[in-house]
């Protein structure tokens, strides 16, 4: 039986390379067609058109990111479907960490592939009533 974190956490780094290139065509196909994804903050967004329309709005922040480490803590099978829980830190240009994030995804196998189906995700830095 294969390594479900380890498939996991290969998919997260080659979502991770492709985000920090800019890459948005291709971080959207890591997704379903109709994927939930409920960003810190944020309305959710259903399907691959609202996922663009978001992750244009974040390629002006990851322009301050110098290098993301995302990591799969833990990771279940459940046939066609996978849970991750996720940690992962966010680092400026100098290499100063400057936000760590959580989250928790919702994978679906489509065509040999683990795509993220649902994920919501949080930041450690405090909310603006804290």
């Amino acid at each position: 039986m294969a390594d479900i974190k380890a498939e996991i956490q290969a998919q997260m780094k080659k979502m991770e390379e492709a985000m920090l290139a800019g890459k948005q065509d291709e971080m959207v196909n890591f997704y379903t067609d109709d994927c939930r994804v409920l960003p810190a903050g944020a309305p959710m967004l259903v399907g691959k058109d609202a996922l663009r329309g978001f992750l244009a709005i974040m390629a002006q922040f990851m322009e301050k990111v110098g290098k993301v480490e995302n990591i799969a803590v833990d990771a279940v099978s459940m046939g066609e479907l996978a849970s991750s829980v996720n940690a992962s830190v966010v680092y400026d240009k100098d290499g100063k960490v400057f936000d760590n994030n959580k989250s928790i995804s919702l994978w679906k196998k489509v065509d040999g592939n683990w795509l993220v189906h649902w994920t919501a995700w949080s930041s450690d830095q405090p909310t603006p009533s804290q």
